[in-house]
């Protein structure tokens, strides 16, 4: 058995901890029924232990030895999904919100041999209306004073016990029962409750603890308060809201009639992502914070109107969001010590390292004239992420737990940016003012017309991206369109359905006029929506036109694409969900999603070919081989037939296959309207899916390029064998130039513009064979084998 407990700790401790920073992994140990509230307790013996909620009981574990902790007593109780937990002297404090338990008082005068306990159950009275106490949802201990949170009687608020006199029986002194109250905390003469159904955090005087008196009232970010903590000073409190994406706030109550939000935190890392904070709790100017699906997350909060990540460690393996994970998080024990509950996986006992924060602090200023920034983004590069914004004095806070030398960049959309190199100090304040170049404006005036009849094209997709701007408009009737903009690089984009996109590179100062003549033609790089649709049976997953945001799984394999196809125009693709964080939460889960193409017009195509990209990723499951699949169809008003089918039973990494091409009037016959439809699935048992479809075009079929042709393009190849670069020469300019190996990966590929002489650059290639696939500006292709020594 001995064994099999140390097995389990070795496993966990390579599971859990995926995000770890300044903490210590100690020891880990599991139960039988899920986990909710997590306490602490020192006997006068210096043993430590951990008082452990779950379900159904209430254990005690010795941390004699921290590194193999042990059950010494288990007080069982009603079933109950919420079991909070405190001490005062020898004695634990147990509520539950569920059945009838009351109060559970338990004497830990005997641990760890023994203990006693009792289940106490008086009438209260409140407001002249004699209750049993039977349920609370939380409880809090200060001086000898219990406060009940949330307890079936009146209006659910705070009722307060005295247990100075004799712990063991308890005697009703006053309550503050205006609000139901969620949680209590308790320092001084001030009481603070979390009134969750209000969202707003409630301030008591309880000098007179027969008369609570409320002083003030604060609504939280996300208006759901949870729980909140006072700093030492009571100058500042600290709440958490449980909803997802929800923050840590932090407020300045020297002045309770006008209370100030001074800062805010959100795990940066996984923001946007659902992540829910629970519980926080102020330790000598850190602020130690469960976030379920987080674990365990340290803030230095020394300046409170700055509030840092310093530390942190998951306890839960799985994805991001819901309510899963770390419940509670405990760091009074005298040897610093801090445990976790995680409802799932067990109880935790960490390390950490307490590092104080490196602060950099400043203002974000106009270079010209001086005046503040307001909205400017300001980010330290290093492998901790950070960010902060600039308010409308110009003013930004941000830091990290690493300290030394880095870069920092202020940017704004209207700006130049600003990059300054810094040397941050653990503990200490970098204090630096960034001053910003404004942008000049500039008016971009555009005529698209057809190429071939040079009439003007109404109705064109048009977009602008530059470091500053980012605009999508259509052209009006006469194919015309006007924007403002700043001066710059900026890349202009101008499309329609049933003509190819074109991408240009400007670079403008004062007024520009930009010429556009669109080709007819079938292609569609995504840059714009042309009315592909999607449904979908898969409950996460679906298709999505978005820019690919690689994932990795089972540590250096490709999920997820983390760029479009190579050789298309933009960066968008269609891909099965988008996640930068956890290759499991957006993939194709239990069922099936179908992309479908508008119809297409193909009648003057002579011998008509589809063209396209595809990636596929299939792996992971619960032991069995990955049988999930990415198939192509293409259907006329007649017949759908399948017309690719693709499979990954390796489990290895996905990547962009070389571009499909399929002879429509094979498959179908002569016709003249045609549809694509792409469909993936995850079936029965389900394993990671992921697919992508991109640089898609229907064209007419072109045959081997003719001697007279490849004579004409002039191409040569040289040399051939080749070490660290191959030579390409072309009498006409270059479109690109793609290697392949010899299962078709892509493994190199380049575009150009203009250009009849290039050198490759292979040095990251292994020395073997590669195919070469050459395009010319006028569409000569030609593909050669080239060897690499």
């Amino acid at each position: 058995m001995r064994f099999l407990h140390l097995f389990f700790i070795l496993i966990s401790y390579s599971l859990f901890g995926q995000n770890q920073l300044n903490t210590e992994f100690v020891s880990q140990l599991s139960f039988s029924n899920q986990l909710n509230d997590i306490w602490g307790y020192q006997a006068p013996n210096g043993i430590e232990y951990a008082l452990v909620g779950t379900r159904r009981e209430t254990i005690i574990v010795s941390l004699e030895t921290p590194e193999n902790p042990k059950v010494v007593a288990t007080i069982p109780g009603t079933r109950s999904i919420w079991r909070d937990i405190k001490t005062h002297e020898k004695y634990a404090y147990v509520v539950a919100d569920q059945g009838t338990d009351g109060l559970l008082i338990i004497d830990m005068s005997n641990l760890p041999d023994s203990v006693s306990f009792k289940f106490w159950k008086p009438q209260i009275d409140i407001n002249g209306n004699p209750t049993p106490l039977t349920t609370c949802h939380n409880l809090y201990v200060d001086n000898g004073y219990i406060y009940l949170s949330g307890c079936r009687i009146g209006n659910q608020g705070i009722i307060i016990l005295d247990v100075n006199q004799d712990p063991m029986n308890p005697v009703v002194v006053g309550a503050a029962d205006l609000n139901y109250s969620h949680d209590a905390f308790v320092r001084d003469t001030l009481l603070f409750t979390s009134e969750i159904n209000r969202g707003q955090l409630g301030i008591y005087s309880i000098a007179d603890k027969t008369k609570p008196t409320l002083l003030a009232t604060q609504l939280t970010t996300s208006t759901f308060t949870h729980n909140a903590w006072s700093s030492d000073d009571n100058k500042y409190v600290f709440t958490t809201d449980e909803r997802a994406n929800a923050f840590v706030d932090a407020y300045d109550i020297s002045d309770l009639d006008q209370i100030q939000k001074i800062d805010k935190y959100q795990v940066l890392a996984t923001k946007g992502s659902g992540v829910i904070p629970h519980n926080a709790h102020y330790h000598n100017g850190f602020l130690v914070t469960s976030w379920y699906t987080e674990g365990v997350v340290i803030m230095d909060v020394h300046r409170p109107d700055n509030l840092i990540r310093v530390g942190q460690y998951d306890t839960w393996d799985g994805g991001n969001g819901g309510f899963n994970g770390c419940w509670g998080a405990y760091p009074f024990l005298p040897s610093g010590l801090v445990l976790a509950s995680d409802i799932e996986n067990g109880l935790f006992v960490f390390k950490p390292n307490y590092k104080r924060a490196s602060y950099l602090e400043g203002m974000v200023l106009g270079a010209k004239d001086n005046r503040a920034i307001n909205g400017a983004e300001v980010t330290i590069l290093s492998n901790e992420k950070n960010e902060a914004n600039s308010d409308v004095m110009g003013v930004y806070k941000t830091g990290q737990a690493e300290d030394g030398t880095f870069l920092a960049i202020a940017s704004h959309p209207q700006y130049l940016t600003d990059t300054v190199e810094i040397n941050l100090i653990s503990g200490e304040v970098t204090e630096v003012d960034f001053e910003l170049v404004e942008l000049e404006p500039v008016q971009l005036s555009a005529l698209i017309v057809d190429k071939e009849s040079g009439e003007s094209l109404n109705e064109v997709f048009f977009s602008i991206i530059s470091s500053s701007d980012n605009q999508a408009l259509k052209t009006d009737e006469a194919g015309e369109v006007d924007i403002s903009t700043f001066s710059g690089p900026l890349t202009v984009y101008a499309g329609k359905l049933g003509y190819k996109t074109v991408e240009l590179k400007l670079d403008l100062e004062g007024k520009a006029i930009v010429f556009i003549e669109l080709q007819k033609g079938i292609e569609d790089d995504f840059v714009f929506d042309y009315g592909w649709t999607v449904r979908s049976t898969a409950s996460t997953g679906e298709w999505i036109r978005n820019i690919p945001q690689g994932t990795l799984f089972d540590g250096n394999k490709k999920s997820n694409p983390d760029t479009d196809a190579p050789n298309d125009i933009g960066n968008l693709a269609y891909v099965t969900g988008v996640n930068t964080t956890n290759a499991s939460i957006h993939d194709v889960d239990d069922g099936m999603t179908t992309l479908s193409s508008p119809l297409f017009d193909i009648s003057s195509l002579d011998n008509p070919e589809i063209e396209y990209a595809l990636w596929f990723f299939n792996g992971g499951g619960a032991g069995t081989a990955p049988n999930d699949y990415l198939e192509v169809f293409i259907a006329n008003s007649l017949d759908t037939v399948l017309v690719e089918s693709v499979r990954n039973n390796s489990g290895q990494s996905g990547f962009w296959r070389e571009k499909s091409k399929i002879n429509i009037e094979e498959h179908l016959g002569k016709s003249s309207l045609v549809r694509v439809i792409v469909i993936t699935e995850d079936a029965n048992p389900g394993h990671l899916v992921e697919a992508g479809f991109d640089d898609f075009a229907i064209v007419a079929s072109k045959s081997t390029p003719t001697q007279e042709e490849i004579a004409d393009a002039d191409i040569i190849i040289s040399p051939n064998a080749f070490t660290n670069f191959l030579q390409i020469k072309v009498s006409k300019n270059l479109k690109s130039v793609t290697l392949y190996d010899l299962t078709g990966k892509l493994v190199l590929t380049e575009k150009y513009a203009k250009s009849s002489l290039i050198q490759l650059n292979t040095r990251g290639l292994s020395p073997s064979p590669y195919l070469i696939e050459i395009i010319t500006e006028d569409g000569v292709r030609i593909t050669e084998k080239v060897i690499k020594i």
